[in-house]
């Protein structure tokens, strides 16, 4: 099985509580275009969970981005930067 279908999807953790979706873009899109980037957020709070999912064009996107930034400082926290893996393929 190949590790995931869709390699355009990211999943960046660890981000600075107070970064906004445009903040994050405005970082990783020197690597390519992005299509979506979402924090997700406290269902009643609207603040920060502290990590994303990023929708790149293309896997080369996607690749780039895992190699430049990943363990890349932003703001004052160190990022992580993975594959997202898609939900519906969870067997729980």
């Amino acid at each position: 099985a190949n590790v995931n279908e869709d390699n355009r999807k990211l999943i960046i953790r660890n981000i600075p509580k107070d970064f906004m979706e445009d903040d994050v873009a405005r970082v990783i899109m020197k690597c390519g275009k992005l299509h979506d980037v979402r924090i997700h957020r406290d269902k009643y709070t609207g603040e920060s969970k502290g990590f994303a999912f990023v929708k790149c064009e293309s896997s080369e996107t996607a690749r780039k981005i895992i190699k430049t930034y990943n363990r890349f400082a932003m703001g004052n926290m160190i990022i992580h930067i993975n594959y997202a893996e898609d939900r519906k393929d969870h067997k729980r």
